[in-house]
């Protein structure tokens, strides 16, 4: 069985990034620059939960409004012809 030596005048792969495959650079790149790479990580997650958050309000706010115009509506086509009070009554509820 034949043993390797090791050459301690040898350098590592990390000093010659010319023979390191892109994947290689890539994760040299973010073990050297771990700081950023985290603290860049962060901010997308937050931009992504304020961009969701900002999603979500609209959403509920457009739900509120649908709602409110379909009472309002109901309220229109609901008015009977025979009783003009609450006719007009049923009328002044629905625009406001």
């Amino acid at each position: 069985m034949s043993y390797k030596i090791r050459d301690p005048q040898r350098g590592s792969p990390t000093e010659h990034p010319e023979l390191l495959s892109r994947t290689e650079r890539i994760w040299l790149f973010a073990e050297q620059n771990r700081s950023a790479v985290l603290i860049g990580a962060f901010l997308v997650c937050l931009v992504a939960a304020a961009i969701g958050g900002v999603l979500w309000f609209e959403r509920q706010h457009e739900q509120e409004a649908l709602a409110l115009e379909h009472q309002a509506t109901q309220l229109y086509l609901d008015r009977s012809l025979d009783e003009p009070d609450k006719s007009k009554e049923n009328l002044e509820k629905a625009l406001t």
